[in-house]
């Protein structure tokens, strides 16, 4: 979790734009592991509900039992 999922089909530019962000992520959420003691796991799981709770009305968003709605 915390990572970007595609819902749709991608170009080939936008998949490794996707790839080149969710390997930012898992860099720095293990940093964050490192510095807090968490697992970079615990560290995704935080991001992913910060990132619901922020989203704009409307937008998809993946929820913490991995199933897909629209923030409300």
């Amino acid at each position: 979790l915390g990572q970007l999922t595609p819902r749709g089909s991608l170009s080939a530019a936008e998949k490794s734009t996707v790839n080149a962000e969710n390997s930012d992520r898992v860099a720095v959420y293990a940093l964050i592991a490192r510095k807090t003691g968490a697992s970079p796991a615990a560290v995704g799981r935080q991001r992913a509900a910060q990132i619901r709770a922020s989203a704009a009305k409307g937008t998809w968003i993946q929820k913490s039992d991995g199933s897909w709605g629209r923030a409300g």
